[in-house]
């Protein structure tokens, strides 16, 4: 039970920012969706430092990774939104943003991740 609420206060604390990137972001945003795209880099970056972070101790405490990494980044984090707005510029007809988003999305996560890792342990993966 313990275990369900600290994955429960980290996804609401990551929802709760991914709601205010959002309503920032998301007036700004024009045609592309740089809100959703700023959060899932954001969450990658979060969960790669925490990742690499948690490698460094001796023995990796899964409380520490249940609230950031489960909870916190899976609360930040959108793939349905992500997908979602893909399809709301196909349907528009801008093929070649949704191509930008996913590749955009893909590529900025993955560096992202490798970032956050090398940032908690200054050193590449």
């Amino acid at each position: 039970m313990k275990e369900a609420l600290i994955v429960f206060g980290g996804g609401g604390l990551g929802a709760l920012l991914r709601y205010l990137i959002n309503r920032y972001f998301g007036t700004v945003q024009a045609q592309f969706p740089y809100a959703t795209l700023l959060a899932n880099v954001l969450s990658c970056l979060l969960l790669g430092f925490v990742i690499g972070w948690l490698a460094l101790k001796s023995g990796q405490n899964q409380l520490l990774r249940l609230l950031f990494v489960t909870g916190f980044c899976g609360g930040l984090s959108t793939f349905s939104t992500f997908t979602l707005e893909s399809m709301e510029l196909y349907k528009q007809g801008m093929a070649w943003l949704v191509l930008l988003n996913i590749a955009g999305n893909f590529i900025l996560c993955v560096a992202a991740i490798i970032l956050g890792m090398y940032l908690a342990n200054n050193r590449p993966i």
